[in-house]
């Protein structure tokens, strides 16, 4: 199977079918085997409803009990079958019709062991990020591990990414929270995988959506994370 495309899920009636749906016909139309694993992190509304309206045959959810971002993405990167996974949020913020540009990108070179989103190339809608995460907390988070782990990435918490699931396999991870997809760009980094970026366009969330992200608890928690990564 050439690509597996990994959605966390919690409570996200309103947008999961339209990301499912984007992510179908962005395998489709560029000719590519895929499957699409929801990670379901306990929703109690119609999410599963919608995610089970779908083919199961390339549609599959599965069920992680235990609570937390990293938890939900690790628990469905076990069961993807795919050469490359591609992780992206279900509150469609993302646009999962780019599939195709990040997995063109990964396999032109066999050296780049994962593909990253950068919204400061590509655009953020108006609304789409509050000014504390725009001006100060994604770009401050991103210097740090640029000036601690020798790299010059734009965007490191862009959560639409792709990676080769044999080079995911190979690392042990640790975190459990939102935190989770820093140490991925981390352990990618030390294992001495390329990361390439690509422009990608952050969208509002619609109206009346509560954010899982909490700014200062998971912005300290990230950074510290950091930290303790390069220094312990």
């Amino acid at each position: 199977m050439d690509i597996s495309v990994v959605i966390p899920c919690l409570n996200e009636e309103r947008t999961i079918g339209l990301c499912l749906e984007k992510a179908l016909n962005a395998i489709k139309a560029n000719n590519l085997q895929g499957e699409i694993i929801v990670s379901d992190n306990g929703s109690t509304d119609n999410s599963l409803n919608i995610i089970n309206s779908f083919n199961p045959n390339i549609v599959k959810v599965v069920h992680c009990k235990e609570k937390g971002y990293g938890n939900a993405l690790l628990f469905g990167f076990k069961h993807a079958q795919g050469k490359y996974i591609l992780m992206g949020d279900a509150d469609n913020t993302y646009d999962f019709s780019q599939l195709g540009e990040f997995y063109n990108t990964a396999a032109s070179d066999e050296k780049i062991g994962m593909v990253m989103g950068s919204r400061f190339r590509g655009g953020i809608e108006k609304g789409a990020m509050p000014f504390l995460h725009k001006y100060l907390g994604n770009p401050f988070l991103t210097a740090v591990v640029d000036i601690l782990f020798f790299t010059n990435l734009t965007d490191t918490q862009c959560g639409l990414r792709l990676f080769k699931k044999e080079d995911f396999d190979k690392i042990t991870f640790t975190a459990t929270g939102m935190e989770f997809a820093t140490e991925i760009i981390i352990e990618f980094l030390l294992h001495k995988f390329k990361i390439a970026e690509i422009p990608t366009k952050l969208y509002k969330d619609l109206p009346g959506r509560k954010p899982h992200l909490r700014t200062f608890r998971d912005g300290f928690r990230i950074l510290f994370f950091i930290l303790r990564k390069r220094f312990l």
